[in-house]
């Protein structure tokens, strides 16, 4: 099973975390923040289930998802890259251009399958080709923005 399940539970998360701000129930609240144009508040807690929603691990919540049939992807630096394949184990990634994007291989933790990604490093472009265990492949080019 691929990450579909970790991507379910960070849409969830996402969905309740803005649901939970547009109550506007406090003059503090982070949906009237937001309304107002100003920023989330760093260190803002959801009610209840403890998370602590930072800038930097809301914007981990998800990554650019990449699927097959894709030529292109944008990405801004900092952003995380996911590469859909059958086998995410089988599968290999290369970049041409590692100081751009650095590839991170398939893998299994925990009993879970990763499908291969990357970390977008620096602004420019990077060819990423992704290849599946019966040997197709495809290259995706990703244009990382500062």
């Amino acid at each position: 099973m691929r990450r579909i399940g970790a991507l379910a539970a960070a849409t969830a998360l996402t969905a309740t975390f803005v649901a939970g701000c547009s109550s506007g129930s406090g003059s503090d609240s982070a949906g009237q923040a937001a309304a107002e144009g100003e920023s989330t508040p760093v260190g803002d807690t959801m009610e209840g289930d403890g998370i602590e929603i930072t800038d930097e691990n809301l914007a981990m919540l998800a990554p650019i998802v990449v699927v097959p049939d894709q030529t292109e992807a944008l990405a801004n630096v900092g952003d995380g890259l996911e590469f859909m394949v059958d086998d995410p184990l089988a599968a290999t990634i290369e970049s041409d251009n590692p100081a751009v994007v650095e590839v991170i291989p398939g893998r299994e933790e925990g009993g879970i399958k990763y499908n291969p990604g990357g970390m977008a490093l620096s602004a420019g472009t990077a060819n990423v080709t992704v290849t599946n265990a019966d040997g197709s492949s495809f290259v995706v080019v990703v244009t990382i923005e500062g």
